[in-house]
């Protein structure tokens, strides 16, 4: 196969230095730990770097003071814009020399030069942590400084800290590391998705390198609570309540990576796990895998460059099962992670994933992509060195918005350190051979059946070498793509793409298609759409490419499809280039039984940037997707249908499959988002046809049971937020076929949404009482539900103290509105 490189005319182009990774710009940064050398600095808004203390019996003691300003260190100046980086780099430098660092400071206004002596330990070898005398003392201090503050600290750090100690594969270890296993083991579960996702991986690797029974009653206990709390497949933060309402679904798979893990390991031990638990869990998240980044939550594959952690908790659960499918999906999600280098400290909720699984599973990347593996642990080596404890153990340098994780005095000791040990493969999850406690794999129906395709290669596409770094890529895309300097396809903003400016030549984003990781074609190929006639040619070929991945990249051009939610940009790509050019090889994909779905997905959103004459005349092409299995694709054919918004004689008789499809997801609003997007934009913009997609919202909410127990929030939500898609500011009248609907659910919606009902709140819910003032005499049903109601509204202060003022409001609020309704029209009768 030929393997073309970029050509080198292009990276003289790349504006060089990556955005990530990076202290911001005039914001500074507070105080940090400097390594092993005992220094804590801050940095403040002008770039002013500061002692404000020294550990004592540090080398840093006596030598250095609070006030101190550092301005360089061997030479190299601190005076820029990050200056943990050459921090962290020189403790390397220096320790595999004669362990002096040379800092140049300032003291009391006068310039001065102070030598702070570290232990000449050596410096990384070539191959660290292999083959490593430095990385082998770090190993052994760390364990020791777990094993003196007493053993694994308990909860996800110590849980963390105990991997560690089993990962090094020493048998000295192991009188601690059973402790803890069987002190962890005597306590329940809890309800927290975190806490027994964590455990369970431990104790499920305790088990497989010991036989120690006394464990797998604990695993099986987790395995039942995971059973009780799981939801369309995944988990939220607990499984004693689950919170639909939550960003998108509720779920969230940073935790829920974790939890599936568990599952997988603990059927290797021989527990008896409930099959339809396990069998929904991969099935939910095996179809992340070469997509791009694990979602939040249930989404649309995400866009960022790295994942917050979640692709290499989602590789550490599939290396487990045998199989190349999810052996490759394990590999290409461990290649995401080591390819992020350059954006370890972003993430929603703290670095703590992101910091984590990195270092677990970057051992998985194929030998074909080494390079990769030894990228991500050089780049880092200032991360890591900075993060060493004077006296064992590690702690993160400050980043901004996120303060320690852990608790004193080992903090993320368990979590860094395994970037030492990952490599020896002493633990399942980075790679270790099934040993001889592990049943026989019994794969389920539902495993079997889950399909692999292009989109699990970890090659090249077509044998196009991309010979660039990561972060130069990013690089390019973050500083001439997006002037709010976000990543492609990260937001959603209408108006954002007209900022975006054509930087680079249109060939060179067509090779960037050809990358392995997913992302990374999707930032390009968005790219090419935005250079109109001149991705003509390049669009073409990618669609008539034999590589899946090529050709999805080739539609997603023409879409500018994004991840998260099923949004698009607006690219150049014009309906009357697509009916031109590329509409037969579109309605081919949609037209083939074996088409992958991922391909199929993007055949639909390029089908959304015909014109509406096109798309009528090829609805018989979309239609079937409404009411396909994968809500990926039910989804993706309503973006595919919102041409035919204007023109209600063309989407009127669609509207039955639609109903019927918005009626049988009851996940809102994520699986229902295309049905919702367009059925709010429908509403507001086609007063021929918004009465009947009312209607049809409030028939199948009407209908929507309210189940009890752990599934009630589900239902509940599904009802409520209808309130959002029926544009009740300029049409407040929409509300009314609702009311029967929300009079039902009130009794048993708590918490916020309960007055929310009344109050409004965000995403176009102007909420009863506002409803009832703007709708004048015709506000009576909104009335009489108000009064219906009301009873139950005066009960919730004492029902719920946390929220007591918030109610007390709302019912005056309500009280008042119909007071004002009544004085002027009359009194309202309910009930009887």
């Amino acid at each position: 196969m030929k393997h073309v490189a970029v050509a080198a005319v292009v990276f003289a182009i790349v504006v060089s230095g990556a955005s990530a990774n990076i202290l911001p710009a005039g914001k500074g940064c507070k105080e940090f730990m400097v390594g092993v050398t005992g220094i804590h600095a801050e940095m403040d808004t002008q770039g002013v770097l500061s002692v404000t203390k020294v550990t004592p019996g540090t080398p840093a003691e006596g030598r250095l003071k609070t006030g101190d300003v550092l301005l360089a260190v061997d030479g190299r100046t601190l005076r820029v814009q990050d200056p943990r980086h050459p921090l962290g780099f020189a403790i390397n430098a220096a320790e595999g020399r004669d362990g002096n660092m040379t800092f140049d400071i300032t003291r009391d206004g006068t310039k001065q030069t102070v030598t702070i002596p570290l232990e000449a330990t050596g410096r990384y070898s070539p191959t660290w942590p292999a083959h490593c005398k430095k990385s082998r003392r770090i190993v052994d201090a760390t364990a020791a400084f777990i094993l003196k503050n007493g053993g694994p600290c308990g909860g996800i750090p110590g849980n963390l800290e105990a991997l560690f100690l089993l990962s090094t594969g020493e048998r000295k270890y192991m009188p601690a590391i059973e402790k803890y296993a069987v002190k962890l083991a005597s306590k329940g579960c809890g309800h927290s998705t975190w806490g027994i996702g964590y455990s369970g991986i431990f104790l499920g690797e305790y088990y497989l390198a010991t036989g120690d029974k006394r464990v797998l009653g604990a695993l099986k206990a987790r395995c039942d609570e995971l059973a009780r709390g799981q939801y369309y497949g995944g988990w939220g933060h607990g499984t004693k309540h689950c919170g639909p309402g939550y960003v998108t679904g509720g779920l969230l798979n940073a935790a829920g990576d974790q939890a599936l893990t568990t599952l997988i390991i603990a059927r290797e031990c021989g527990v008896d796990v409930p099959r339809k638990t396990y069998n929904d869990a991969l099935k939910f998240f095996f179809r992340f895998a070469g997509r791009g980044g694990v979602p939040y939550g249930d989404h649309h594959p995400e866009l960022w460059a790295a994942s917050n952690g979640k692709n290499g908790g989602l590789a550490s659960a599939l290396t487990l099962l045998p199989g190349k499918k999810f052996q490759a999906g394990a590999q290409l999600l461990a290649l995401s992670e080591t390819n992020s280098y350059y954006s370890t400290e972003g993430g929603h909720g703290s670095t703590f994933g992101n910091l984590t699984w990195r270092n677990v599973v970057d051992v998985l990347v194929p030998e074909a992509h080494t390079k990769a593996y030894r990228r991500h642990k050089d780049k880092l080596i200032w991360h890591f060195d900075l993060s060493r404890m004077p006296g064992g153990g590690f702690k993160a340098p400050y980043y901004p918005g996120y303060g320690p994780i852990g608790r004193a005095p080992t903090y993320q000791t368990g979590m860094i350190a395994m970037a030492y040990t990952a490599h020896l493969k002493n633990l399942r999850i980075c790679g270790k051979p099934r040993t001889k406690y592990s049943t026989q794999h019994k794969p389920t129906a539902v495993e079997l059946a889950l399909e692999t395709d292009d989109f699990h290669r970890t090659d090249w596409v077509d044998g196009v070498v991309i010979d660039m770094d990561p972060d130069k890529i990013f690089d390019v895309f973050t500083k001439l793509y997006d002037a709010s300097g976000k990543v492609m396809g990260t937001s959603h903003k209408a108006g954002v793409n007209d900022k975006r400016k054509k930087k680079m030549p249109a060939q060179w984003y067509f090779k960037m298609m050809h990358h392995y990781q997913p992302t990374i074609r999707v930032w390009a190929a968005n790219a090419l759409g935005f250079q109109g006639a001149d991705a003509i040619g390049p669009i073409k070929k990618a669609l008539a490419g034999k590589d899946g991945r090529l050709r999805v990249a080739g539609l997603n051009a023409i879409s500018g499809a994004t991840g998260w939610a099923p949004g698009k940009t607006k690219t150049k790509i014009t309906p009357e280039t697509i009916e031109k050019h590329f509409l037969p090889q579109i309605l081919g994909t949609l037209k083939d039984p074996k088409a992958h779905t991922w391909e199929k997905r993007h055949a639909l959103m390029a089908m959304s940037c015909c014109d509406a004459e096109t798309v009528a005349a090829n609805a018989d092409a979309i239609e079937p997707y409404l009411n396909d299995k994968e809500w990926w694709l039910r989804t993706a054919a309503f973006v595919a249908f919102q041409p035919l918004i204007p023109d209600a004689g063309k989407l009127r008789p669609l509207l039955p499959d639609m109903l019927a499809s918005y009626h049988a997801d009851t996940n809102l609003p994520s699986r229902r988002w295309g049905a919702t997007t367009l059925f709010r934009k429908a509403i507001a913009a086609n007063p021929d046809i918004r009465a009947e997609i009312v209607a049809g919202m409030a028939a199948s909410i009407k209908r929507t049971p309210v189940r009890d127990g752990f599934k009630r929030p589900i239902d509940l939500n599904n009802i409520f937020e209808t309130l959002r898609y029926v544009d009740m500011k300029k049409h407040p009248e929409h509300v009314i076929p609702l009311l029967p609907a929300m009079v039902r659910i009130f009794p048993k919606l708590e918490g916020w949404p309960g007055i929310w009902l009344f109050t409004g709140a965000r995403w176009g819910n102007i909420g009863l009482v506002k409803a009832s003032a703007a709708l004048g005499k015709d506000a009576k049903p909104v009335v009489a539900a108000m009064k219906t109601m009301l009873p139950e509204l005066k009960t919730r202060p004492r029902a719920d103290k946390r929220q007591t003022k918030q109610y007390k409001d709302t019912v005056a609020a309500v009280e008042k509105a119909i007071a004002d309704y009544e004085a002027r029209y009359g009194q309202v009768k309910v009930g009887g």
